[in-house]
């Protein structure tokens, strides 16, 4: 019951109004106890401290670790000329690496663009030429967006860079409708 009432508190408390249920590890609620509660104190240090940390953490090595990890994929796949599910697996690994932890460390272009390529990858589930391109163009937007620290979605540079991807994305929706009739 306790676990409810911390839940109900921090949604109240950051004005959220759909509750999601979030679930303490049982390590960790032996460790600070069953009974403990939660203090306003508590939860804004803990909020400083991440925001902190966050702003202080450089992730752009680890971007462009993954980056490099990708085009070896799509090399790969080139080489050999065929896809098979490890070059699959590689891609979407290392772009759900990028979406998630570029969101958490304050560049959501980088999020947003891994996500519109992660949703094409999975609706096609195919590597000709094109889907390569424009893998290879979402990993040069996200890219750039490090290099020019573009990382705002609403701004100018941030748009016309989700922008280009997602007409990339469309061009290639209407060859392809051309070419099977789907």
């Amino acid at each position: 019951m306790q676990e409810e009432d911390d839940q109900i508190y921090i949604y109240k408390l950051y004005g959220i109004s759909i509750p999601r249920r979030f679930r303490a590890q049982n390590n960790i609620r032996m460790r600070i106890g069953y009974s403990v509660k939660i203090t306003d104190e508590q939860i804004q240090e803990a909020q400083e401290h991440i925001e902190q940390q966050a702003a202080e953490y450089d992730y752009q090595p680890y971007v462009m670790g993954y980056l490099d990890e990708i085009r070896q994929a799509i090399q790969g796949i080139r080489d050999t000329d065929h896809s098979d599910d490890s070059f699959y697996n590689q891609i979407v690994l290392a772009l759900v690496q990028i979406k998630g932890q570029a969101a958490m460390f304050g560049n959501p272009i980088a999020s947003q663009l891994s996500h519109l390529t992660i949703k094409f990858i999975e609706h096609y589930r195919r590597y000709d030429n094109d889907t390569l391109k424009i893998i290879e163009i979402s990993c040069t937007a996200i890219e750039h967006s490090y290099q020019h620290k573009i990382v705002e979605t609403k701004s100018i540079k941030g748009k016309l860079l989700i922008g280009e991807l997602q007409k990339a994305m469309e061009r290639y929706n209407q060859k392809f409708k051309r070419l099977t009739g789907r």
